[in-house]
């Protein structure tokens, strides 16, 4: 049985001790960049804002909200992006400061209106950034907090603060949602920061099972999935070993961006060329492996297609991606072992291959 591509039936309490930190800093350094560009965005609002109270007499009071919500903001993007770096722990505190700014501003606007202004502010701008649900139900959620606001503070505010507010409420609901929908819709799909660990099961078998650079599964997915085979060996399966060509040189003689590029696009390509299966793993550093239902047959012409695609490939420091593969299939083994070390095999013959067809030096590789 193959492992799910995002397992959700796990929780905390099933990640192993050694591992939990690691989860956490993994979801940290997520949240890092979810705040910078949240920090970012929020900023050029409240920088709009001010600009534009310059032209409405009836928010020139609310002046000083805006700035005090721009100031937490700023305030917020320079410790997450010149200190969190080295000290993740203050992640949580930047993510807590723009919330802050966002509802400290809310708040100081509605003050300067009576009291029946202070609780549609309430209504329909804080309590909807308090938790984010999935993006079709915040919209919903959006649209009808616009219709209410539209009903009642036409007759609770004078015309010209209300057609300025629902403006900024447009522009508020309408980025809010654009921005946590595209940075990442699986995290806006349950809070805008992950700050509850055992509320993201998922995620952390995301980091658990899965290899963060590639986006592939990992060792531990892999060796799951083997162990998951047991002794009754399918006859239609096929074992793909996959190991980069030059990765030390590039890494030694362009620099390690080069040789990331390199990973990550092995990892598209192999990703691409067998986009019917999901159990592509990153077994190693260089090293892949591909589980497959077919014929040794497909594996081949799998093989040979991913060539094609590796010798086109081109990115910032490399020209091409080369590859190293054998393949074998369960038809011939009663033994798994075995179908992987013939797969092992091949692989190292075709890398064999490749240092002398190129005349390189594998001592180097």
């Amino acid at each position: 049985m193959l492992l799910r591509s995002r397992p959700t039936e796990y929780s905390l309490a099933d990640v192993p001790d050694e591992d939990k930190a690691i989860i956490r800093d993994q979801i940290t350094k997520d949240n890092r960049k979810f705040v910078i560009i949240w920090a970012s965005a929020e900023s050029i609002y409240w920088i709009f804002d001010l600009i534009m109270s310059m032209y409405k007499n009836d928010f020139f009071l609310c002046r000083k909200a805006y700035a005090g919500a721009l100031i937490v903001c700023l305030a917020a993007l320079m410790i997450t992006v010149l200190f969190s770096g080295k000290n993740l722990k203050l992640v949580p505190l930047t993510a807590v400061m723009t919330e802050v700014a966002l509802l400290g501003a809310g708040i100081g606007i509605a003050c300067y209106q009576d009291a029946r202004t202070i609780v549609i502010f309430a209504a329909v701008l804080i309590v909807p950034v308090m938790y984010i649900s999935k993006t079709l139900p915040t919209v919903i959620l959006f649209v009808i907090n616009a219709i209410v606001f539209a009903i009642i503070g036409s007759q609770v505010m004078s015309p010209e603060t209300y057609s300025w507010t629902f403006m900024n409420l447009i522009i508020f609901s309408t980025v809010g949602i654009l921005i946590g929908h595209f940075v990442d819709t699986s995290r806006f799909e349950r809070y805008v920061y992950a700050r509850s660990v055992e509320k993201l099961a998922d995620i952390q078998m995301r980091y658990a099972y899965y290899d963060p650079m590639t986006g592939l599964k990992n060792r531990r997915a892999y060796e799951e999935h083997l162990q998951s085979l047991g002794d009754d060996l399918p006859k239609d399966l096929c074992i793909v070993m996959a190991d980069i060509n030059g990765l030390k040189t590039a890494n030694d003689t362009i620099g390690h961006e080069a040789g990331d590029e390199l990973i990550i696009s092995a990892a598209e390509c192999l990703q691409q060329v067998f986009s019917m299966t999901d159990s592509v793993y990153r077994i190693g550093g260089d090293e892949f492996c591909v589980i497959m239902n077919g014929s040794l047959e497909e594996a081949e012409r799998c093989i040979q297609r991913l060539e094609e695609i590796t010798a086109n490939r081109k990115g910032q420091y490399i020209d091409c991606v080369s590859i190293s593969c054998g393949a074998e299939s369960s038809q011939n083994y009663s033994d798994l072992d075995a179908v992987i070390q013939e797969a092992d095999r091949k692989m190292y013959e075709s890398k064999n291959q490749y240092y002398i067809t190129s005349g390189k030096d594998r001592r180097k590789q």
